[in-house]
């Protein structure tokens, strides 16, 4: 996160009297006798925040017109929710930091004072005691629990770490998993050449079909993996592009789908099909690949990285 948005969190953190935790860039604290944690869940919407506390009673859980009067009633909240013990309100998108920090601690009153006098309590988010708690930030979740259930938690993340580290890869499983899913994405990228488009979605589709293909039939994806899956990417790329232009010869030269594909080098080469055509939209589908692709394997990565992440906000 950028210099400007910490100093900016931090201001915030000063304005609601919470702290701010900056190794996650999260704001933490207690307000009205409950453990909260404010989080941008996409980075790239820093001021889009999201109030997390873990509570109960004796009813039952919030219903739908409970959540519609608080909503209807508060202007900084856009959402409300309940998952077991885990309560949490999304607020409204604000970017001017004037009104922002008002409309946080707008939301923060608000929000605990309807717990409050709806008979929640405070309570460990896994198994619901009343007891002093700490905030979490664990498999790529934030949450509040007990000593008990944190040291619970730690304990199954570790042995998820340790058995994935353990677990073998399946070198030709994870070659026929890449095909398989890069051929998925060059069906979609002839599908879209046949209407007229050339979409990033196709690379979208074919980067999470191969890299999850490899993962599913070799077992775990590795930085191998990773260049298996890019280099059938490739493959299914050129593929998807030579069969979309062979199903176009084949239409217009009234002849068989394999004369079509086997025809396209000659007609290359005798100006028929203009070179600038047919490289240039090979070009364009390994860029849609490439936009669809690098983000893919980045949040892949960043996932298994926080899948195994435990961490203290503090």
């Amino acid at each position: 996160m950028n210099k400007k948005v910490t100093e900016n969190y931090e201001r915030l953190a000063q304005r609601t009297g919470l702290k701010l935790d900056r190794e996650t860039n999260a704001l933490f604290g207690a307000r009205g006798g409950y453990d909260l944690v404010v989080y941008a869940a996409d980075s790239n919407r820093p001021y889009l925040f999201t109030i997390l506390l873990s509570a109960k009673r004796d009813a039952d859980p919030l219903d739908k017109q409970e959540i519609r009067e608080f909503v209807k009633a508060n202007g900084a909240i856009l959402s409300l929710s309940q998952k077991g013990t885990s309560i949490l309100a999304q607020m409204k998108g604000i970017t001017d930091q004037a009104r922002l920090g008002d409309a946080l601690e707008e939301a923060l009153q608000a929000l605990t004072a309807f717990v409050q006098r709806q008979g929640f309590l405070n309570c460990c988010q896994m198994c619901g005691e009343e007891t002093e708690l700490g905030s979490y930030f664990i498999g790529g979740s934030y949450m509040h629990l007990c000593q008990s259930c944190f040291d619970k938690k730690k304990g199954e993340i570790s042995l998820k770490a340790q058995g994935r580290a353990r677990k073998k890869e399946n070198l030709i499983g994870g070659i026929a998993g890449a095909l398989i899913g890069s051929a998925i994405g060059a069906v979609i990228i002839v599908l879209l050449g046949q209407l007229g488009y050339v979409a990033w979605i196709s690379g979208a589709v074919m980067a999470v079909c191969a890299l999850k293909g490899y993962e599913l039939l070799g077992g775990r994806l590795s930085v191998r993996g990773i260049v298996i899956s890019v280099v059938c990417m490739i493959l299914m790329c050129y593929l998807g592009n030579r069969i979309d232009w062979a199903i176009f010869v084949a239409k217009e030269l009234d002849v068989s789908f394999a004369d079509g594909y086997t025809l396209i080098p000659l007609l290359l080469d005798e100006d028929i099909i203009a070179g600038g055509s047919y490289y240039g939209n090979l070009a364009v589908v390994y860029l849609f690949c490439i936009i669809g692709a690098v983000p893919t394997i980045l949040g892949i990565l960043s996932g298994q990285k926080e899948a195994e992440k435990i961490h203290t906000i503090k």
